[in-house]
Order: C-alpha cells, then sequence, then structure tokens
C-alpha cells in the first residue's frame, strides 16, 4: 500500500450500489486485512458516504477506500484496504487518490485514522498526525452483568449525546451515532456525564466512542 508509484492500469470506480455479491467482495477485503468491521460498516458508508473501489481483470474488488462526510466542511477517509497478493502495485495510493478527489471536489477537509502501514502513503499528500491511537484487545470473559440493548434508546437521549460527541470530535457525526446504536446487538451505556456505544464486530466486540464531560 506504501508503493511509491500507482499501477499505471488500475482505475478506481466509485459503487453505485451494494448488492450481495459487492459486499462479499468487499467483507472478504476486511477478512483479508484482519480487521473488525462488519457488513454494516459497508452499508453506512453506501448509504452515508462514497465507497470507490479498484478491480482486478476478473472484476473482483481488490482495493477499497470510503469517503464519509461529517458536517458542512470535512469528510473522513477509512477503509484504505488492499488484496494481500496485489499489494506493492500502488492500489492503495489509486483508491486513495480517488478518495482525495471525491472529498476536494466537495470543497471539505480530508480527516483520516493511519494504520503503521498506511502513514508512509499519507505523509505523501501532506497529513500530519494530531495525535497517536492504538488499539487494543483483550481475550473474551464471561458476562459479568446483563446491558441493555441500545435499539429501546429514545431520539432524546441519543441527541444530547450526539451533542457531547460532536463537542469531543469537532465534528458531528448524529446519522453514524444513531446507526451504531440502532445495530442489532449494540448496547448504549450512559449516565449523566458520558457514555460509550458497545457494537458487534466481526470477530469481536468494538467500544467507541467513549466519551465523559467534565
Amino acid at each position: 500500500m506504501a508503493s511509491t508509484e500507482a499501477d499505471p492500469l488500475a482505475r478506481a470506480e466509485r459503487l453505485q450500489g451494494l448488492d450481495a455479491e459487492t459486499l462479499a467482495m468487499l467483507e472478504h477485503l476486511v477478512v483479508q486485512s484482519q480487521w473488525n468491521q462488519s457488513a454494516s460498516d459497508w452499508q453506512l458508508f453506501a448509504r452515508e458516504g462514497r465507497i470507490h473501489v479498484v478491480r482486478d481483470a476478473q472484476q473482483r474488488i481488490v482495493a477499497s477506500g470510503a469517503v464519509l462526510p461529517m458536517g458542512a466542511h470535512d469528510a473522513w477517509t477509512s477503509m484504505i484496504l488492499v488484496e494481500p497478493a496485489c499489494r506493492g502495485r500502488g492500489l492503495g495510493r489509486t483508491v486513495f487518490e480517488a478518495c482525495l478527489q471525491d472529498i476536494e471536489g466537495e470543497g471539505r477537509t480530508p480527516w483520516l485514522d493511519a494504520t503503521p502501514a498506511g502513514e508512509a502513503l499519507y505523509v505523501q499528500y501532506g497529513f500530519e498526525p494530531l495525535w497517536r491511537l492504538a488499539r487494543w484487545q483483550r481475550e473474551a470473559r464471561p458476562a459479568t452483568g446483563t446491558l441493555p440493548a441500545a435499539g429501546a434508546t429514545r431520539a432524546g437521549p441519543l441527541t444530547s449525546l450526539a451533542a457531547l460527541d460532536a463537542q469531543a470530535l469537532g465534528q458531528p457525526r448524529p446519522a453514524v451515532l444513531h446507526d451504531l446504536a440502532q445495530r442489532e446487538g449494540s448496547h448504549l451505556l450512559r449516565d449523566a456525564q458520558g457514555f460509550a456505544i458497545v457494537r458487534c464486530g466481526r470477530v469481536a466486540h468494538h467500544t467507541g466512542p467513549l466519551l465523559a464531560s467534565g
């Protein structure tokens, strides 16, 4: 993915829909990359943003990237994935440039979270780190209690939580939070000063956002 030159034969395209076959190919990229995203995440990107892909000669999707607008001025770039057998050919660069052109065409500022493998690519486009993130994992343990399902959450509480999230992130994303909270198996934990969403991933539960005021 950090190749300095893009494959001259590679072309990125914006997906116009997300049928079962296309979704299966995108999920395969996630599995090959050992990421935790699920089909619901791809559906969120397709509904609220745009997905760009590169296909091989057999029309299989071998690289992906997603754009998710945030508020009126920003957009998040994510899901920059490349089939392992196709890495080193600049396909990550190709799909990433398609995402950047998409964002800049709307006059938005691009944001992203960078893995160590992706940093070498992103710095070439002028991106600079604001802070460092670390992904943590713990082995599964028996449940010690029962959590309420988030599906019963009323719109009022979620609206107030979205305001706290926007204050912390600097970008409003109420549609994203609503999607995460309403998924099957999601749990919304909250009190007067903060909240967290726990949701199902492909291989593990994901906790986040996790926020507290004060």
